[in-house]
């Protein structure tokens, strides 16, 4: 990953999920209540990859926010044999069908290139997001009117901590 951050940064971002985890093995420690159990028994975990970062996936974390903004971009009336255009209508058509949300990123300047979101907040783009007649508006519209068809979203099925603790939540 391009990181333009120091690492302390990335670490304190990475933080929270550090807390996720050891929530997720504490065991009923005399308050009734066990994050374990909780947490195999009520939490639905995604496969953030398929289902949250498509465009990602499709095109690589590194390949920025200006490549993502460019095939969104592309009109739908464009040059149906480019190879770009072949690309747009396959991200498009693909996260649409495959994906239960998109990630828009901002990064948070923890990178070099841009993530789609900050190109997209950029005034000179205003409403790329959803313009309409490309595959941004398209994009925007199938999410409102398509409806999947698949029988389920990707999961990533929830193992029982090897370790766990008995410990309260608030507890050191």
């Amino acid at each position: 990953m391009d990181w333009a951050v120091p690492p302390v940064t990335i670490m304190e971002y990475i933080t929270q999920s550090i807390a996720w985890v050891r929530l997720t093995m504490l065991e009923e420690a005399g308050d009734e209540f066990s994050c374990v159990d909780y947490w195999m028994n009520n939490i639905l975990v995604l496969d953030c990859s398929t289902e949250a970062w498509p465009l990602e996936m499709a095109l690589g974390f590194d390949s920025g926010g200006d490549m993502q903004h460019e095939l969104l971009s592309l009109r739908l009336e464009g040059d149906k044999i480019s190879e770009m255009y072949k690309k747009a209508k396959a991200l498009v058509y693909s996260s649409l069908a495959n994906s239960s949300m998109i990630k828009i990123s901002r990064g948070g300047k923890t990178v070099i290139k841009d993530r789609l979101g900050l190109v997209w907040d950029k005034p000179e783009n205003a409403d790329a997001d959803h313009a309409e007649g490309t595959f941004a508006g398209l994009l925007r519209f199938g999410t409102v009117n398509f409806r999947q068809k698949r029988q389920s979203v990707a999961r990533v099925e929830v193992q029982r901590p090897q370790m766990t603790m008995k410990k309260g939540v608030l507890e050191p």
